[in-house]
């Protein structure tokens, strides 16, 4: 058995300079000033938004207006609503719904961090294309996800169901935008060495594919 990672669109998904991220921020009825944060994946039970959700009245506490914008739709929806009502943070966390990824790219590059707290894997391609966006990314040590995110240097790399290492990791990356820069442009490097295109993608598996079938021909 072999996983194969998906490709990314590295001359789509590419990072904006501050004035540019300003431009695509009030475009978006984003406030100018306020701390952001943007998950994006289904809104069902392994995805786990409830973390972040969690955690974030914390993060108001400090900064009133840090906003949480979750992307995506799924059955768990109602639930997390309902859980960011019952914490008082309703006005501070909104569902976005699915949106084109055209928009995807957009809340990559205008968000302050990029959340992704799954259980399993955070290994996919939201976590890619955050990556390739130079996006400050926090996210939890499972699965593969050491593959692509090293703490400290390409993102947060956070051990799960931690609410006080997630709160903390948020709070810091709000508050250190030095920080949030070299880590943007450390996971922006990585992806341009690392990640497929969708071309190199596609013939890596062919090329696998043909060499088992040429293989199995040998009998």
């Amino acid at each position: 058995m072999r996983f194969w990672r998906n490709g990314i669109d590295l001359a789509r998904f590419t990072p904006a300079a501050k004035r540019e991220a300003a431009a695509i921020r009030k475009g978006l009825g984003l406030p100018a000033r306020a701390p952001v944060a943007f998950a994006s994946s289904r809104l069902v039970w392994w995805k786990r938004l409830d973390r972040a959700i969690r955690v974030w009245p914390r993060v108001v506490a400090r900064h009133k207006g840090a906003l949480l914008l979750i992307a995506g739709e799924g059955d768990e929806r109602p639930r997390l609503e309902e859980m960011a009502r019952s914490l008082g943070i309703a006005g501070n966390v909104r569902f976005l719904g699915a949106r084109p990824q055209e928009e995807i790219v957009n809340y990559l590059r205008a968000a302050d961090i990029f959340v992704s707290v799954n259980d399993l894997s955070n290994a996919g391609n939201p976590l890619m294309e955050a990556a390739a966006c130079g996006a400050a990314i926090v996210t939890l040590d499972n699965g593969s996800t050491a593959r692509l995110v090293q703490d400290g240097v390409t993102g947060r790399l956070l051990a799960p169901d931690d609410d006080n290492a997630l709160a903390e990791a948020v709070l810091r990356l709000i508050e250190h935008p030095d920080e949030r820069e070299r880590l943007g442009k450390a996971a922006r490097a990585f992806a341009v060495e690392t990640f497929w295109s969708w071309d190199d993608r596609m013939s890596a598996e062919v090329q696998a594919v043909s060499e088992l079938v040429s293989g199995g021909g040998r009998g």
